[in-house]
């Protein structure tokens, strides 16, 4: 009868553990889709956003609509650390790692701390808001403090019909 009721406890807990996580690792679904990418009042990119290796990463495909620039990343819930995880690379070389979680109405994704050759130090993020089906707002920011951050790039996502 006690290895009956240990195992129904095991059960009930590993199943409540599993809704507690559930959200988290379904916080970006949002995002996957094709969408056209709207910056100074016209379209300028498309990102192909598709969930890979059995819905457990999101993998992006960013293009400028000329050819001029490219770039990938790959997010993934780290159930483990109860965070989200973003690896972004481009054809310019550039490589970046994000943590991100939800705050409020928005996701946001911040990045390491980056220090100049004079020594500055620099942070960076990704802001998405305003999320709806068909739209959302993204944001790149930049910061030397931290606390105070300017926008260095503002995209108007738009689902493709």
């Amino acid at each position: 009868m006690k290895a009956i009721f240990s195992s129904a406890l095991i059960i009930l807990f590993t199943s409540m553990n599993m809704i507690a996580v559930q959200p988290d690792r379904h916080l970006m679904d949002f995002w996957v889709g094709e969408w056209n990418c709207t910056w100074q009042d016209s379209v300028r990119a498309t990102n192909h956003v598709r969930s890979i290796l059995n819905e457990k990463v999101i993998e992006e495909n960013f293009s400028y609509l000329d050819g001029s620039f490219t770039g990938r990343s790959w997010s993934m819930y780290d159930s483990a650390a109860a965070k989200w995880r973003q690896t972004w690379v481009d054809d310019s070389g550039a490589f970046f790692s994000f943590t991100g979680r939800k705050e409020g109405d928005q996701v946001i994704f911040e990045g390491d701390e980056t220090v100049t050759k004079n020594g500055q130090k620099n942070y960076r993020r990704m802001i998405f808001y305003s999320i709806k089906n068909e739209s959302f707002e993204w944001d790149w920011q930049g910061s030397t403090d931290h606390v105070s951050w300017n926008s260095l790039w503002h995209i108007k996502y738009t689902r493709k019909n």
